[in-house]
């Protein structure tokens, strides 16, 4: 599959992943409105994470967009 996140986009999703994640593990489950929302942080958090570690973001990919620069965006 070929990636279609550039290195800075990667680290920007990183950062992310891990800001939220963070803040969901250090804030009690009570101080959430609702589960949907302490469920939904997780989920944003790992799926933030995930496209950082593979490089691949599906919704680039349904858009046709890609911030790979060069030859960068093949992996095997």
């Amino acid at each position: 599959m070929k990636s279609n996140l550039g290195l800075q986009d990667r680290l920007v999703r990183a950062a992310i992943g891990v800001l939220v994640l963070a803040g969901v593990l250090i804030t009690p489950a009570t101080n959430f409105t609702a589960p949907v929302v302490y469920y939904g942080a997780i989920v944003i958090g790992v799926m933030a994470l995930m496209n950082s570690l593979t490089g691949l973001c599906v919704i680039f990919r349904l858009l046709g967009m890609n911030t790979c620069s060069g030859k960068a965006g093949n992996m095997s």
